[in-house]
């Protein structure tokens, strides 16, 4: 039903795409420059821990998806960022998109996490996340795993950085001047 794919280079497609994630990802308390200069990263490097996925159904964009893969005594992943498209939230696309692309994209005995606004923990419980308490930002710590969450890995979760890229802020006059002259074209991939 939905279908992940990832960038291996920056061209018009991919910064369009990226352009349209910090759009989706407004008011979610992370800039669109911060989006645009992470997503934009992590293409060039081809990030081996990092990876931006664009979630599709059919022909059509649904989502964007930043994940971060580790292992330390067991294997995990923490969702950085999580959007989907504005006119289908609401609609429960969110959830099944979400989990669709955790059985895709995780083992059984892997865990994944996410620090989110409180205002967002409903929809990740919906989703089969289970609150576990604060992570080192303030946000709730949420955590997903097929199987069963080994409590004594929890610390050690909640011990992982949030953002594994920084961001400064100078990416802004960049972001706005890519964004204007994308959109000049009035096309998408």
């Amino acid at each position: 039903m939905y279908s992940l794919f990832h960038f291996n280079k920056l061209d018009d497609c991919s910064y369009l795409h990226i352009l349209q994630f910090a759009q989706w990802m407004e008011g979610s308390g992370v800039s669109p420059d911060c989006i645009y200069a992470i997503s934009k990263h992590i293409i060039e490097l081809q990030h081996k821990k990092m990876q931006l996925y664009v979630i599709h159904s059919g022909d059509q964009t649904v989502g964007y998806l930043v994940q971060y893969s580790g292992e330390r005594n067991i294997k995990f992943s923490r969702i950085q960022y999580f959007a989907i498209d504005p006119k289908k939230r609401g609609k429960g696309v969110g959830v099944n998109v979400m989990k669709s692309v955790l059985d895709r994209l995780l083992f059984p005995s892997d865990i994944t996490s996410i620090a989110c606004l409180s205002s967002l923990r409903p929809f990740y419980e919906k989703c089969g996340y289970r609150y576990v308490g604060l992570a080192d930002d303030g946000k709730d710590l949420m955590l997903y795993s097929h199987g069963d969450i080994p409590m004594d890995n929890i610390d050690a979760m909640r011990k992982e950085p949030i953002t594994q890229l920084g961001y400064d802020g100078s990416s802004l006059s960049e972001y706005e001047q890519i964004k204007a002259l994308l959109y000049k074209k009035n096309s998408f991939c």
